[in-house]
């Protein structure tokens, strides 16, 4: 078992460098079996293909990154608001350092044609961090920082919001490089839903920001990326 994963996450380590460096789109598979030297038929025994491997990087990234947010969550004395806070900054950080992989998810996700493996993603991202926002949002209603009467689906509520809304804010996204106006539009979008998730759980009047400006200026103008290359 331990040298299968050992094998399925050196495919993924070498995916992912080709991917910021090259971009998914311009990275066939047989890149990724030259970069790792193993056959085709070893790469299709752990992926179904190239999205799958992109649909497992991001899975692996989100395994990352949850332990350290149940840490926020369960710090003693931490203040609720701050413990909240402190999960928004690690997911940006997160996409900080993770910005050409999400650059790509984002750019490939949002085709028309994978509305599925948009929809898996939502899920996975849900099932893993809604449980820790849901302990912190009700620690807070007990401690008399938040106002709703029921925390954990307050915290499904909210991530639920940003599926809906994340169909036009990723198109604005995508379009930040072309259109400086739609900067404009994207923050407009995320001021709506931090002040939606304020109200949603009861928290005080701006004090929610999710907004990572660095992260935005990356999206305006991203490395540049040639023609789709075939598998």
């Amino acid at each position: 078992m331990k040298e299968h994963e050992e094998r399925r996450h050196e495919i993924l380590d070498a995916a992912q460098g080709l991917f910021y460096t090259q971009g998914y789109a311009d990275t066939p598979v047989s890149a990724i079996l030259e970069a790792v030297g193993v056959a085709k038929g070893t790469f299709y025994h752990y992926f179904k293909g190239k999205e799958d491997v992109l649909d497992q990087l991001v899975e692996r990234s989100l395994a990352e990154v949850v332990p350290t947010a149940e840490e926020i969550a369960d710090t003693p004395g931490r203040d609720p608001l701050n413990k909240l806070l402190g999960v928004f900054d690690l997911v940006s950080n997160w996409k900080m350092e993770n910005r050409e992989l999400l650059l790509e998810m984002v750019r490939v996700f949002y085709r028309d044609e994978n509305v599925l493996l948009r929809t898996k993603g939502y899920r996975r991202a849900r099932r893993y961090m809604a449980p820790v926002m849901g302990r912190i949002i009700a620690e807070g209603v007990e401690s008399g920082v938040f106002n709703t009467p029921h925390p954990h689906h307050a915290a499904n509520i909210i991530f639920r919001l940003s599926e809906s809304m994340g169909d036009d804010m990723y198109e604005l996204i995508l379009r930040l490089g072309q259109d400086p106006k739609s900067a404009d539009a994207l923050l407009e979008h995320i001021e709506a839903f931090e002040t939606a998730m304020e109200r949603i759980i009861g928290a005080p009047e701006g004090s929610l920001h999710i907004v990572n400006r660095e992260l935005l200026d990356y999206f305006a103008s991203p490395p540049g990326r040639g023609e789709a290359a075939p598998d």
